[in-house]
């Protein structure tokens, strides 16, 4: 029977083994990456992401035309507006991931403009996705990825209604009437680029391209694009304090949630990261953008706060 030293340390072999536990969390020339959720991650590994925000967007302009005598009636109002994001990425090897997207948006109106022509709609949707790491060094990360999106926009809009007996009368009132339903497809294809000049600097680029299926005046093949970059600043590198800052920015032909109210946006995304959790990343994102109105020559803004979680496995 073997003899147990008791000046042995037994569990020092689980020690070893728990700090050679490699970390999860993406790194390139020893910068601990910390993506945010508008513009993602070009890493292909596993992961769980998820979002909890609000906001909303002022200044809408709607129109409504009397069909009568062609006058013209113009709204103003703001939307305030609720999302939930749950987000999986499994990494089968070290260079195909599948991915899985859902969102849960409800957008309330805020004022009684707002109230009369977009009243209470919410939009819910999912997207399956692909992504192949085709180049890798110690600063750099080049990954292609694809995506098929859909989404449903449920709602109550007394505007449309209203127009509906101004254009048809009292006889073109239907059980609908009141309320739409409305749906989006799309299918994106792109590239997602990491760099990592010094360890405690980071930089992400995004590119995406494709198309659209939109329910505005039967719009099909509509083509859409984004481009879009965050810079990732870790003060754990730089005074040894677990916090990363992230200032980026999107230029952006379409987006899911406001894919009715405008053709495209430009936003500016602020993060605050908490980077001391070994496989997790915690933090706030403000989003400011401005949207350039369907139909119509004006932009609107729009503000949005979301915490955020990363999960590496």
């Amino acid at each position: 029977m073997a003899q147990i030293d008791p000046e042995s340390e037994p569990d020092s072999g689980l020690n070893e083994r728990e700090e050679s536990t490699p970390e999860q969390y993406p790194v390139l020339n020893g910068h601990r990456f910390f993506p945010t959720i508008l513009i993602g991650s070009p890493f292909v590994q596993s992961t769980i992401s998820s979002a909890i925000g609000g906001g909303r967007v002022g200044d809408l302009n709607y129109t409504i035309t009397n069909p009568v005598n062609d006058s013209t009636l113009s709204l103003r109002g703001d939307l305030g507006f609720l999302l939930v994001l749950l987000e999986f990425q499994h990494a089968l090897d070290e260079f195909v991931a599948l991915q899985f997207k859902t969102i849960i948006i409800e957008r309330i109106a805020a004022h009684e403009e707002s109230i009369l022509s977009q009243g209470l709609t919410g939009e819910v949707g999912f997207e399956l996705g692909i992504r192949v790491k085709i180049w890798e060094t110690d600063r750099v990360y080049v990954a292609l990825s694809g995506a098929y999106a859909s989404s449903t926009l449920v709602g109550v809009t007394p505007l449309d209604f209203l127009e509906d007996v101004l254009d048809g009368g009292l006889e073109s009132i239907g059980s609908n009437s009141l309320g739409r339903s409305e749906n989006t497809d799309l299918f994106v294809f792109g590239s997602d680029v990491a760099f990592a000049p010094a360890p405690y600097l980071g930089i992400i680029g995004h590119l995406r391209v494709g198309s659209a299926d939109t329910p505005q005046d039967g719009d099909n093949n509509v083509p859409i694009a984004s481009l879009g970059f965050s810079a990732h600043l870790d003060f754990g590198s730089l005074i040894n304090t677990p916090i990363g800052v992230t200032l980026g920015i999107l230029t952006n032909s379409f987006s899911i949630g406001v894919d009715d109210l405008a053709t495209r946006n430009t936003s500016l995304v602020y993060g605050l990261s908490y980077t001391g959790w070994k496989n997790y990343d915690f933090g706030l994102e403000v989003t400011s953008s401005r949207l350039r109105q369907i139909d119509e020559e004006t932009i609107f803004t729009g503000q949005l706060a979301r915490i955020r979680m990363w999960f590496y496995y």
